[in-house]
């Protein structure tokens, strides 16, 4: 399963635009969350350097540590087609296996700029449901 966002820089604003969107995903499926980054003339964005951090949590209040991890963390330092502005975050079926019902997540974005930005550019609630079939062999 493939889930394909756009997202967008205004250079007038100098701000990537937030997208609010909910997901709904299957406990146990492989996932891929692909994300095009573009300015507003919807030309490419290099993202060599960026650095994109997903997050799902049930509690909004509680701190990312180590000692209290969210319910599911990626960090994506290696791009799709980097030059081309895509990324992709592999969410695998081991990740969701413990998941069930609705949980906060965003993706926030590190930038290469000096000093570096940080961006929440999605966000929403992602839930978590069971398929029909629940066997793998």
């Amino acid at each position: 399963m493939e889930n394909k966002f756009h997202i967008i820089y205004n250079s007038h604003t100098e701000n990537y635009e937030l997208k609010e969107k909910d997901l709904n995903l299957i406990v146990g499926n492989d996932v891929n969350i692909v994300l095009h980054f573009v300015n507003e003339d919807r030309l490419v964005i290099d993202i060599t350097d960026f650095k994109i951090f997903f997050t799902v949590k049930s509690d909004l209040t509680i701190e990312d540590t180590e000692s209290i991890p969210a319910e599911l963390q990626k960090d994506v330092t290696v791009h799709t087609s980097p030059l081309e502005g895509e990324s992709t975050i592999e969410i695998l079926n081991s990740d969701t296996e413990d998941l069930e019902g609705n949980y906060f997540y965003d993706i926030k974005i590190e930038t290469d700029d000096s000093p570096v930005k940080i961006y929440t550019v999605l966000r929403g609630i992602v839930n978590f449901s069971k398929g029909v079939t629940l066997r793998k062999s």
